[in-house]
């Protein structure tokens, strides 16, 4: 978005009484390489911190719920996985194909779970606007 806060002035303006609005913005933390500001991503012109993000729709809103959206159940796992080494594991045992063919597909909404924090980990924040 060119403008985001142009744009969730507007989402505001046409919020029914007592409705709410959903927003959400990838976390630069766990997007981006670490210590940089933006990951490669051409479609994103900016991402965002916590902070930061709150600090914006709170320029919008009365009230601002912020959650992060979390890997659990199979790709918590994974993340753990990746964290021992499992990046260079795989190929040396000649079993990424196989394993992906059948990993990803098996990814379902229950490995996801949407919560308060802590944030900085999250990967992705989802603003609940009113």
């Amino acid at each position: 978005m060119q403008n985001p806060a142009a744009i969730l002035d507007q989402i505001m303006s046409v919020l029914r009484p007592g409705g709410r609005a959903y927003v959400s913005t990838p976390n630069v933390l766990t997007l981006a390489p670490e210590g940089a500001e933006k990951s490669g991503n051409p479609w994103h012109l900016k991402e965002y911190r916590a902070e930061e993000f709150r600090a914006l729709c709170e320029a919008a809103a009365e009230r601002v719920e912020l959650l992060g959206l979390f890997h659990t159940r199979t790709l918590a796992l994974h993340d753990r996985a990746l964290n021992l080494g499992w990046d260079s594991a795989h190929p040396r045992l000649g079993v990424t194909k196989t394993f992906y063919d059948r990993f990803v597909p098996a990814i379902s909404s229950r490995d996801f779970e949407l919560r308060a924090g802590p944030l900085d980990r999250a990967l992705d924040f989802v603003a609940v606007l009113a």
